[in-house]
């Protein structure tokens, strides 16, 4: 995803040290912010948007989110403070100019 300037958010049961689903009552969402990569919208799961399609539903703990580099983000589930979290950014390198010298003979 890093040439698409995103990474994929996944959760961990950290104990157990392996992948789960999102709970039932859990969100996740774009934090807007002017000049920002995001609308404020709700993230949808790959695997809800492909449920209906044939053999893209995955086995439990599959479930992935797209998240934009720079995005911020908010956790909300009931009866928590809201975590925010910010995407890390990569570093670009820009192609560094090359100086060239006509040769003389």
């Amino acid at each position: 995803m890093q040439y698409h300037e995103g990474y994929c958010l996944d959760l961990i049961d950290i104990p157990k040290n392996i992948p789960v689903d999102t709970p039932d009552d859990w969100m996740f969402s774009n934090v807007p912010h002017p000049g920002g990569p995001s609308f404020g919208s709700k993230l949808c799961s790959w695997q809800k948007i492909f449920a209906n399609v044939p053999g893209m539903s995955g086995p439990p703990g599959d479930e992935k989110y797209s998240v934009l580099e720079g995005s911020q983000i908010v956790l909300l589930h009931p009866g928590k403070t809201p975590f925010y979290f910010e995407i890390p950014t990569r570093e670009v390198p820009l192609p560094q100019p090359q100086a060239t010298f006509p040769v003389l003979n």
